[in-house]
């Protein structure tokens, strides 16, 4: 059965599990539907979402105007080091980038930097693309890549 857009912001919610006032990184977050999923569930959160498209955040911004935590949308090429302090978010979530990207293990090491230690990041990769990088375990307290039925050390 196909996964739907609200099915998956659930199941990013659910295995991201930030705290209440938890930061959360929506990487690719296009207009923002997955943050608004995580501002329904977590009124206070700190929600950042970083996306190319001035459009698309915009869009965001409409979304998310009434969140009564902290939101940070920008435009930033993902292909860069993150605009983020070492260890300094709970969650990075993200849909279809990493098959996207012409080298996926950067921005992987990226999200090892800013991810807190016992973080999570819950990903979606698309079916039909292949996903060539790297995969080496990471320091001791870090999340692992999940997978429908594989687990793959961060």
């Amino acid at each position: 059965m196909p996964e739907t857009n609200e099915t998956l912001h659930d199941r990013f919610i659910e295995l991201s599990g930030p705290p209440e006032r938890g930061r959360v990184v929506d990487l690719r977050c296009g207009a923002g539907p997955a943050l608004t999923a995580f501002a329904r569930r977590f009124p206070r959160a700190h929600l950042m979402g970083f996306d190319r498209s001035e459009e698309a955040l915009d869009t965001a911004r409409e979304r998310l105007q009434h969140h009564s935590g902290i939101v940070e949308l920008a435009s930033v090429d993902l292909r860069e080091q993150l605009p983020l302090a070492e260890a300094s978010v709970d969650a990075v979530i993200s849909s279809n980038l990493l098959e996207c990207l012409p080298d996926p293990a950067q921005l992987l090491k990226e999200i090892w930097r800013v991810l807190l230690p016992g973080g999570a990041v819950p990903f979606r990769l698309r079916r039909d693309r292949d996903l060539r990088c790297p995969c080496r375990p990471g320091p001791p307290g870090r999340p692992r890549l999940r997978r429908r039925g594989s687990t793959v050390d961060g």
